[in-house]
């Protein structure tokens, strides 16, 4: 299950990544592309830190250095939402043609969609 998708076909999260605490149980997350292509990551159990000022998370490094171990073809980025709320979230978007179809697994159930 997708969230928001923008014109870029970036795959935008619906949750503040500020206090992300990880563990052994919510680390899982596969990014699938059409064509059945899929990306699976496990992240370590920890806490990671956000920085706002250079917009700089733990997290998304921690994500693209997995994706980067794999060659995926998906990187993670800082998103920023002003709704009624203003908060940071995590953005996937492709870098080549294929378009993201799903963002699953455990991480993703707790703080993605």
């Amino acid at each position: 299950m997708l969230n928001y998708i923008d014109m870029y076909k970036r795959v935008w999260g619906n949750k503040d990544m500020k206090a992300v605490t990880v563990t052994a149980d919510n680390g899982g997350l596969t990014i699938s592309l059409e064509q059945a292509i899929s990306f699976a990551v496990t992240l370590p159990a920890k806490t990671y830190v956000w920085d706002s000022v250079p917009r700089k998370s733990e997290l998304v490094d921690e994500i693209n250095s997995q994706l980067k171990s794999l060659n995926a073809t998906v990187e993670c980025i800082v998103g920023g939402v002003q709704k009624d709320v203003k908060y940071d979230c995590l953005v996937f978007r492709s870098t080549d043609s294929k378009n993201i179809v799903d963002v699953i697994g455990t991480f993703a159930n707790e703080f993605f969609l």
